[in-house]
């Protein structure tokens, strides 16, 4: 793989000799094949909606304030069609908050903050909470800790290896920012980082948890002593239990 940061595409041709891409920077590529990426609209061009007083942006996604109704007074939207992040697990949340607000039904409130995203993939990808870049942005003194699955037994009886779990940590109070994970099973195991966020837990939950051997849960325990010996200064733990 070879990757060109801050470099747009100006021109995409086929000649010759193929597809040929001109870039910002004067350079052509030659690719077999080429994706492009240009994000989704809403599927809103023959609803009508501004024929009852329903706003739209430029891409088609219904606005809506933080009881997900709309523009126009009792009409409510949630979902894709309302924009990011555009995930089912959220748009499922967030129909049940705009049923309760639109039949006046004392149930729930609000969505939850800490939608984990997945990513379904081989190998999958999973995230809850905050980046590291998201982190040292809000000025928060952080550290992060990784477990790679070459190291879990679990992984290895499975031949799932390739992977890891990270963990952003707050270096003073020990709470747990932000977890990661790249793997097999990956949008499974997120779900146990995103318990720990919501209650504001701290990697000492992961340290003094018991967790099953072989699992590939166990992985959060060792990202979680990686994060605490880059706390201390510490040589960095290899290995399983």
């Amino acid at each position: 793989m070879k990757v060109l940061p801050e470099t747009a595409v100006v021109a995409l041709t086929r000649d010759a000799e193929g597809l040929a891409v001109r870039t910002d920077r004067d350079a052509v590529l030659r690719p077999e094949k080429v994706v492009l990426a240009a994000g989704r609209v809403g599927n809103t061009e023959e609803l009508h909606l501004a024929d009852i007083g329903v706003d739209t942006d430029e891409r088609g996604r219904i606005q809506v304030d933080d009881r997900f109704q709309t523009t126009a007074r009792g009409v409510y939207a949630a979902g894709d069609v309302i924009g990011p992040p555009a995930l089912a697990s959220a748009s499922i949340e967030q129909g049940r908050v705009a049923a309760c607000y639109a039949l006046g039904i004392p149930f729930k409130s609000t969505v939850d903050p800490l939608t984990p995203f997945g990513v379904y993939s081989i190998p999958e990808c999973a995230m809850v909470g905050l980046t590291e870049d998201q982190a040292a942005r809000r000025g928060l003194n952080h550290v992060s800790g990784t477990s790679r699955f070459v190291d879990n037994s679990r992984a290895a009886i499975a031949g799932t290896t390739e992977g890891l779990v990270k963990l952003v940590v707050d270096a003073g109070s020990r709470r747990l920012l932000g977890v990661h994970i790249v793997g097999e099973g990956a949008t499974e195991l997120i779900h146990q980082g995103q318990a720990v966020l919501h209650f504001g837990g701290t990697l000492d939950y992961f340290i003094h948890a018991t967790f099953d051997v072989p699992t590939m849960s166990d992985a959060y325990k060792y990202a979680a002593y990686d994060c605490l010996q880059r706390m201390t200064g510490s040589r960095p733990m290899r290995g399983t239990s």
